[in-house]
């Protein structure tokens, strides 16, 4: 049992890293989570539970364990459940059952859980890969190099529209790994690529629904299985076009094109374009010269 905060949630991610590690796992997303668990002699269910319970463990020594998670969430919040309650299964040990709702979550064993479930299905390395492809790196990021009798710290200097994190970046992350946008804009917080202040304001883009509406503009719709990674991959393309066309290395003229050939139409493009706050080249504007 964790004595403080910090400790539980060092132990919900070393947990998760360990367990990764033990499946064979990598830093990749995950596919379909029942499977898995099924997989591992973990039954699962989707049962109508009661208002603010999240999902419960079964987990009596002579039946084995069986999770159950509230029929009423959504595919993303369904697959940070049913991490949190396989988390109740490795750290807590055989037990008559435990319930996951909204008046325990101070529980430590309840933060361990939460940090177990984020850290298992957005794996630290993982984010830093698809970030980095991105263009991103967490603010203040550096780097020590060890020249033989002493380390050098180099502090890495960027352009700050390059490193600054995006709401689209939120949504291709979240649908990466198969998480909520919430999920993804607290975990890109806890790994330095979020100030407090970029995260309030995510947050109540959440609230508004911004992100719901960003991923209908990319068509990223929340899938009823695993990662698709085929799907996947096409939509990161058309990220690093709009991140091209907000930085203006691209013209729009190109960037369209480039959409078109990701399957997405000029009228969603142009849609996608304003929600990310990207105003188009008016008709006859010249094209700077060098972009595409």
């Amino acid at each position: 049992m964790p004595a403080t905060v910090m400790m539980a949630v060092q132990q919900g991610e070393v947990a998760a890293d360990e367990e990764r590690q033990r499946l064979g796992l990598g830093a990749s997303p995950l596919g379909d989570l029942v499977e898995l668990l099924e997989g591992e002699g973990v039954r699962t269910a989707l049962l109508d539970l009661p208002d603010g319970v999240d999902g419960l463990t079964l987990a009596p020594p002579q039946m084995g364990p069986f999770l159950v998670v509230n029929r009423d969430q959504g595919h993303a919040r369904r697959r940070f459940s049913f991490a949190h309650e396989y988390a109740h299964v490795l750290l807590d040990g055989p037990t008559g059952g435990m319930v996951s709702w909204t008046g325990n979550r101070r529980d430590l064993r309840e933060t361990r859980a939460n940090a177990f479930a984020a850290n298992f299905l957005m794996p630290a390395a993982g984010v830093r890969e698809y970030m980095a492809s991105l263009g991103r790196q967490p603010r203040g990021a550096q780097t020590e190099v060890f020249t033989g009798d002493d380390v050098v710290e180099i502090r890495q200097s960027s352009d700050r529209r390059a490193s600054t994190v995006q709401p689209s970046d939120v949504v291709h992350l979240a649908r990466h790994f198969g998480v909520s946008p919430l999920a993804t804009v607290y975990r890109l917080r806890n790994l330095g690529y979020l100030s407090p202040t970029e995260r309030d304001e995510f947050v109540e883009l959440d609230r508004k629904d911004k992100f719901l509406e960003l991923a209908d503009a990319l068509e990223l719709h929340e899938p009823t299985t695993g990662h698709d990674a085929p799907y996947g991959y096409q939509h990161r393309f058309v990220a690093l076009v709009t991140e091209a066309l907000r930085r203006d290395e691209i013209s729009w003229r190109r960037a369209l094109e480039l959409a078109a050939l990701a399957g997405m139409s000029e009228d969603k493009f142009e849609r996608l374009a304003e929600l990310m706050n990207i105003q188009p080249h008016p008709p006859g504007d010249e094209i700077p010269e060098g972009l595409l």
